[in-house]
């Protein structure tokens, strides 16, 4: 099955929308940065919706120029989206996703827009930022997480810190908001099911800054992890994975990248990445044993 696509005007009218919690500064960047971007302003608008209307994030969105949408109860991200692209001034072209934490490219706008001409949504790629040398947390993170190409051409769906959408395919599907987690792999599948296409644009890139201590990482992990059980369809196609013992591929892509890491470094990072390897693929295994194919 396939869908029709209606061609995009000349200057499509977009609208970024961003969730956010407790993110003063990030939220700040972020507006900051979309409303920086090589677009002309009379076709843009930036919504935020603050999950749990913290009082200095509203005042912080507001201050950076965006829309403000208070959802006066925490009822997470995807929940957010979906307020935020309710509260857009209509009529709008295309939708843009991002997060409180991120900093759009000076084209991003412009090449989402082009990626969109010829495809129903589009993955944008995620450029990891460092605070000076990266801490064996943060490079991890960077290797294992947000890999959007892998998500696009792999899985068929992007996440949601750079996602762009049609506004006719968000109006016809929405994000679950029942989901804390893999709500942006549910609509990816939900997108396929429904015949509408995705790519990738590697020109659509926005940074995310590396989550740099081992909690962030095992916070990420576990929440990966608790998703697993609503993804089954992206599992079920691969080969069981294999967990394995802790190796040196990751200090050794951090030297080849041209990091200069000690071996103290290397031996940290690897155990970090091993355990999250390990975390992760014994939730598949388990939903995969209650739910064989």
């Amino acid at each position: 099955m396939t869908t029709s696509r209606p061609a995009l005007p000349r200057t499509p009218r977009v609208a970024v929308c961003i969730p956010a919690y407790d993110e003063v500064e990030g939220i700040a960047r972020t507006v900051a940065s979309v409303l920086d971007v090589d677009y002309p302003k009379e076709s843009l608008q930036v919504v935020v919706a603050v999950d749990g209307a913290a009082a200095a994030t509203v005042c912080a969105a507001r201050e950076a120029g965006a829309t403000v949408v208070p959802l006066a109860v925490n009822r997470g991200s995807y929940a957010a989206r979906n307020a935020a692209v309710a509260a857009l001034e209509r009529p709008v072209d295309v939708v843009l996703f991002t997060d409180a934490d991120c900093v759009a490219g000076p084209d991003w706008v412009n090449a989402q827009v082009e990626a969109l001409r010829g495809a129903d949504t589009c993955g944008g790629a995620v450029r990891f930022t460092f605070e000076g040398a990266p801490t064996p947390a943060e490079f991890v993170d960077s290797v294992r997480h947000l890999q959007q190409q892998g998500y696009v051409t792999r899985d068929g769906f992007a996440v949601t810190c750079n996602l762009g959408v049609r506004i006719e395919v968000y109006d016809h599907l929405r994000f679950d908001e029942s989901m804390r987690t893999g709500g942006d792999a549910d609509f990816g599948r939900r997108a396929r099911e429904a015949g509408y296409t995705i790519v990738y644009s590697e020109d659509a890139w926005i940074e995310h800054p590396a989550r740099r201590t081992d909690g962030e990482v095992m916070q990420k992990v576990a929440r990966i992890a608790a998703g697993v059980e609503g993804q089954r369809s992206r599992w079920e196609a691969r080969k069981r994975p294999v967990t394995g013992r802790p190796h040196r591929g990751v200090w050794k892509r951090a030297r080849s990248e041209g990091h200069d890491v000690s071996w103290a470094w290397g031996v940290h990072a690897a155990l970090l990445d091993w355990w999250a390897t390990r975390t992760i693929n014994k939730a598949v295994h388990a939903m995969l044993d209650r739910n064989p194919p």
